[in-house]
């Protein structure tokens, strides 16, 4: 008996030795406590994976405890992401950080989450009551449909040309940005380049998109050009326009493996994308530093400087315009490969003093 004690006398005094270590190493930064949920729109993509591991990378270097969901159905499910709103107010979340996959659809359930007193944090596209949210993390999709106008101009040395419009969703704040950023530039500065037809959208459909672009190219014998607003739409678009004995050419916004490929092949011409890992990662600092009392102030992190617009409460992530050029220095392989990123990235302590 009295060996038992003193074995359980040890194993009491080896945990007194071990749980402050433990403590250690899973310190959560500014004490916070419990859970983080963060909503993406799908985990399908190179842009949309970075982004997600940007903010799993910073959840593990600031010990945060973050739930990280998506809707089933992916970028098109507003009912899913709602739910998933839902379910994080209905847990009593610490933080509710979302990508909204429409920018109204969203506005009602994150009313309730602020009702909640559940602090909101939104990024990637911006919800269109914005007085919800405590912050915006993103970067200018605007002006990726005015770079794209600009290229296309450029790449056809100011002649006059015909260009269609294939966009991903009707009601998703960044997709219309894109779009507008683009048939505004082309309207404002561009008089030699038409649009023909109406704006299609493939419901983020990469076979719609493929089936969109070579149904324009046998309506408009006289095409020159697609623009195509988002990675799936132009997932499609590029293919199907290789597959045709054609000189159209793809302007584009978003990257990926398969995008790159068709800049290499010569179908696409120019796009354009973020720091990806860095809207991620950035996501889960600024939450952080709400729920640990901080006022919000520019981000320094990994040698870059990510300044706040203190009137909009909004991060620019910041934005790489691709052209084939770009593509054939490997040295600049982290602006065309999102998750390249995470091959050189060293590490940051957000504990360090």
């Amino acid at each position: 008996m009295k060996k038992l004690v003193s074995a359980l006398l040890v194993l009491v005094l080896a945990l007194c030795v071990v749980l402050p270590s433990l403590a250690e190493e899973t310190q959560a930064y500014g004490g916070i406590t419990g859970e983080i949920h963060w909503i993406g729109k799908m985990y399908e993509g190179d842009g949309w994976m970075a982004i997600t591991d940007g903010a799993r990378l910073a959840a593990e270097e600031m010990g945060l405890n973050v739930v990280f969901t998506y809707p089933e159905g992916g970028e098109t499910d507003l009912a899913g992401q709602i739910n998933l709103v839902e379910n994080a107010i209905n847990s009593g979340a610490a933080a509710v950080v979302v990508a909204p996959n429409d920018s109204n659809a969203l506005v009602s359930v994150c009313q309730q989450v602020v009702d909640a007193g559940i602090p909101l944090v939104v990024y990637d596209t911006a919800l269109t009551d914005t007085s919800l949210q405590k912050c915006f993390i993103s970067y200018d999709f605007y002006q990726q449909g005015v770079m794209a106008a600009d290229a296309l101009n450029e790449y056809f040395d100011g002649a006059d040309i015909n260009v269609a419009v294939i966009n991903a969703t009707a009601g998703n704040q960044a997709h219309w940005d894109r779009e507008s950023g683009f048939t505004d530039t082309v309207a404002e500065k561009y008089p030699n380049i038409t649009i023909l037809g109406d704006v299609l959208y493939c419901d983020n459909d990469s076979v719609t998109a493929m089936n969109q672009a070579i149904d324009l190219a046998s309506t408009y014998p006289e095409l020159d050009a697609i623009y195509a607003c988002n990675s799936m739409a132009v997932e499609g678009v590029a293919p199907g326009i290789a597959s045709l004995d054609s000189d159209i050419v793809v302007v584009s916004a978003d990257s990926s493996d398969a995008i790159v490929q068709a800049i290499k092949d010569g179908t696409i011409v120019f796009t354009s994308t973020c720091n990806a890992a860095a809207i991620g990662y950035l996501s889960i600092v600024a939450t952080a530093k709400i729920l640990a009392g901080e006022e919000l102030t520019d981000i320094e992190w990994n040698n870059q400087t990510f300044s706040l617009d203190t009137e909009t409460m909004t991060y620019d992530a910041g934005l790489y315009g691709i052209t084939p050029e770009v593509v054939a220095d490997e040295s600049l392989e982290y602006m065309y490969y999102p998750l390249a990123f995470f091959d050189s990235y060293q590490g940051w302590d957000w504990f360090a003093e």
